[in-house]
């Protein structure tokens, strides 16, 4: 179940939100209001029984207004959950809630406790995280659960959460009509939830695209920005069933597991996580072999994790059509995907050498990061800088005919505009990322078909 919620400050916008979306279950957060809600006006427009009433801080004039709406769910703090159940018992059902918005672990469990011996019908568990693999131990706390419950984890790598709620055991999932409404970090807003499929973007209605399996993308708080969401789930969600969502964590072995669980059939993996995903892998592609870094994993019938590097694969489809005119390539950087790109050139013939602050594991053609690039036909930028708009250690006359800068900004990068000023080849974070999502696309639908398919359903 999906209840709309928003932090409208005054009764008539409430009202309006309402009567404009009469699809969801929705949240009236009485405590934000600066004027009087009519609330006799809500019946007029909403049937109360899909109504949540929420407040902080109850009050007699709380009592009332629940009384009058004849509300289906009231919404009342942990701390005075003891008197206030007794007062409103009678009425809709009880959420007793706790949040905690300070990134404060060590008290989940005594929430959780305290929780379970309040009064509540329903009880709601609201913390932030850092990390997505916390959610193991949330799913651990409110895994003996005795009534139904909403559990949240807030923040953008709780995200994840909100998204597979009914994986998580939660009873609903709070939305909001557009970001600027949110009451609480990390909740996603209509359009997020169209595009993660959770609901048709033609009417509203709930359709939760990831009831069996999903795919995601596993990553660092950069992975936000990724236009892998819109491009694989538009590409997904009608034709396979299945959504692609994010999971932010640093914590890949734990990570892993937990969503597997949860119904995880693929996911593309990106900083820090690449040369965890090598590891985990129990079967692997030439390309990931070669690499020694895995981007794509997928879980294979049976069970077997199997690895793939669409990086590398893209690099040697890129390459192709310049083969005589890139003879030597010069990388910045020493991460995942520079180990994936200096491997698929050396295969296709290239000398390659490595500029990075550290001298690299997998080569011995290094340079010490600083020193001049010049004298190469290519030149590979595959470490973070120019997100911000920072200028690489290059001087403009170095620049060779041709530029690949894997860095996705926003604006184009100082290093792809310099190239096109001085009439060099230069191909952008977002040519090379489409190029591998594409080839990445090709392994995900295949096994999206198999997962569909009678003979194979996510134990």
């Amino acid at each position: 179940m999906i209840v709309l919620t928003g932090n409208e400050k005054n009764g008539a916008a409430v009202l309006a939100r309402l009567n404009k979306y009469p699809e969801f279950y929705q949240e009236i957060r009485l405590d934000l209001l600066t004027d009087e809600l009519a609330v006799e006006n809500i019946k007029n427009y909403f049937d109360p029984q899909k109504v949540i009433l929420t407040v902080k801080e109850p009050n007699e004039k709380f009592a009332a207004a629940a009384s009058e709406v004849g509300a289906g769910y009231i919404d009342i703090p942990l701390e005075n959950a003891g008197i206030w159940a007794a007062r409103l018992k009678g009425g809709g059902q009880i959420i007793v809630s706790a949040h905690e918005y300070e990134y404060a672990p060590q008290k989940w469990s005594n929430l959780w406790k305290e929780l379970e011996n309040s009064p509540g019908d329903i009880l709601k568990l609201a913390v932030l995280v850092q990390d997505a693999a916390e959610l193991s131990r949330l799913k651990e706390l409110t895994a003996a659960a005795g009534r139904p419950f909403i559990l949240i984890a807030m923040g953008e790598a709780g995200k994840i959460s909100r998204l597979i709620y009914r994986k998580m055991g939660s009873l609903w999932t709070y939305i909001c009509p557009e970001a600027s409404l949110a009451t609480a970090p990390g909740q996603i807003s209509l359009e997020e939830a169209a595009l993660f499929g959770l609901v048709s973007a033609h009417d509203w209605h709930e359709i939760s695209a990831a009831n069996e399996n999903f795919f995601a993308l596993f990553g660092g708080a950069q992975i936000c920005h990724s236009p892998g969401f819109a491009y694989y789930n538009q590409q997904m969600i009608d034709s396979e069933k299945i959504a692609y969502f994010p999971v932010i964590t640093n914590n890949l072995p734990v990570a892993l597991p937990l969503f597997r669980a949860l119904g995880l059939t693929g996911a593309s993996v990106t900083m820090p996580n690449k040369s965890a995903a090598f590891t985990l892998a129990g079967g692997r592609s030439l390309a990931a072999e070669k690499s020694r870094a895995v981007n794509t994993l997928v879980y294979r019938r049976g069970g077997e994790l199997f690895g793939d590097n669409s990086d590398y694969l893209a690099m040697r489809e890129l390459i192709a059509p310049l083969k005589g005119k890139v003879h030597t390539a010069a990388i910045l950087g020493a991460g995942g995907a520079a180990r994936a790109l200096y491997f698929a050139l050396l295969d296709a013939g290239v000398s390659v050498t490595v500029y990075s602050r550290k001298k690299p594991d997998f080569t011995a053609n290094w340079q010490p990061w600083g020193r001049e690039t010049a004298g190469a036909d290519m030149l590979i930028n595959a470490t973070p800088l120019g997100y911000n708009g920072e200028m690489l250690p290059i001087k403009s006359a170095n620049l060779p005919e041709i530029v690949l800068d894997l860095v996705m900004a926003g604006a184009e990068t100082p290093l792809i505009t310099t190239a096109r000023q001085m009439g060099k080849k230069a191909i952008t974070g977002y040519d090379f990322w489409q190029k591998q999502a594409e080839l990445q696309l090709e392994v995900f639908k295949a096994c999206a078909a198999a997962c569909n398919s009678r003979r194979y359903r996510h134990p």
